[in-house]
């Protein structure tokens, strides 16, 4: 199975209003090096620090947008604002509810549809997470300022085998095809990226890290 790709969309890096045409641009940019658009799952992050109406629009015009290209969108945490933009799926992380409730949640309004997927730092809670949810998003895999030591590849190779019938995502530094390619060595299925999607710098790094997973 091809690996997957990531877009890591955090509003707190990069405008609203501005994130729907850099999601766009990115997924042309994948679609030229052989990244089709089927792989990539557009992940909305940090939509809290907006107003529930602008949360709700960005949602929508993202949703527009993946729909049109054949990719996935998952909204982070908000499993309200996902039903109503009519994604794919919701990220829970250790800040809101957990899989388990968001689980029940989406079983008790009839969203049979939309799939889970949660933040794993450690074996054990991989294993308690794939409980409910169909890709596990393993973060740090390498250095990130002002957050847990990395898991390198070791950390990570522990991590999917903790959980070896679910996605395991690998988030945190990758920025290249280097690390890219280590994170997929360790077994990931896929790998995230945000400074690839938010810098100044974006299009040379999301390239390179593309070059890792048509390699």
């Amino acid at each position: 199975m091809s690996a997957s790709l990531w877009l890591c969309a955090d509003v707190r890096a990069i405008e609203a209003r501005a994130l729907t045409g850099r999601v766009s641009a990115a997924l042309a940019l994948l679609s030229t090096v052989g990244i089709a658009s089927s792989r990539v799952t557009v992940w909305l992050r940090s939509l809290s620090t907006l107003d529930g109406g602008a949360a709700l629009r960005l949602c929508r015009d993202c949703r527009e947008t993946t729909q049109r290209t054949g990719a996935q969108l998952v909204v982070g945490e908000r499993a309200d604002l996902a039903l109503l933009s009519d994604a794919d799926g919701v990220h829970v992380t250790t800040h809101g509810p957990s899989a388990r409730d968001t689980e029940r949640y989406l079983l008790r309004v009839g969203a049979h549809e939309l799939w889970l997927s949660a933040a794993v730092h450690d074996p054990f809670s991989a294993r308690e997470s794939a409980r409910y949810c169909s890709a596990l998003v393993a973060s740090p895999f390498d250095n990130v300022p002002s957050k847990a030591p990395a898991l390198g590849v070791a950390g990570l190779s522990a991590i999917v085998a903790a959980a070896p019938a679910r996605a395991t995502i690998a988030l945190g530094g990758i920025d290249d095809d280097s690390l890219a390619a280590r994170a997929l060595s360790a077994g990931a299925s896929g790998v995230a990226v945000r400074r690839a999607l938010v810098s100044d710098a974006w299009e040379k790094s999301l390239v390179s890290v593309a070059r890792a997973l048509v390699a």
